[in-house]
This record gives structure tokens, sequence and C-alpha cells, in this order.
């Protein structure tokens, strides 16, 4: 991945409160320019729709960890 003239290797960045904090109530902001695509997805829908097949067993370790902490 090439970022600025400078080669940047592959890395991982998770940010799983959107994971946590939402309800399907909520309207989402969509700025056609930047988001066009985004959607509430449940947990496993996440999963599913990943293009990442590296990332699908993070977010499923990721869901797993959710429903234990949510009960």
């Amino acid at each position: 991945m090439s970022r600025n003239k400078w080669t940047v290797s592959a890395h991982l960045h998770l940010n799983y409160t959107f994971l946590l904090h939402n309800t399907k109530e909520e309207k989402l902001k969509i700025c056609p320019e930047e988001n066009s695509k985004v959607g509430w997805l449940s947990p496993d829908e996440a999963v599913r729709s990943s293009t990442e097949a590296w990332m699908k067993p993070i977010y499923k370790k990721l869901n797993q960890k959710m429903r234990k902490y949510l009960g």
C-alpha cells in the first residue's frame, strides 16, 4: 500500500465501539462523497460482508467476546 509516497506495510486497525454501541433506530448521517455504503449490520452480517478473508477470524473472535460481555 502506498500513502504519501511512502510504502506502508499491512497493519491492523480495530475499533469495536461500533460493534457494541448502536441501535437500529439511530439514523445514519450519510455523506455520499465519503461513506455512501455505511449501514447497520448485525455482528454476524459484519463477518459475512467482510471482503478481507484474514479479518474474518478476528471479527468472529470479537463477536464471541462481545456476546460473552453482554451475557
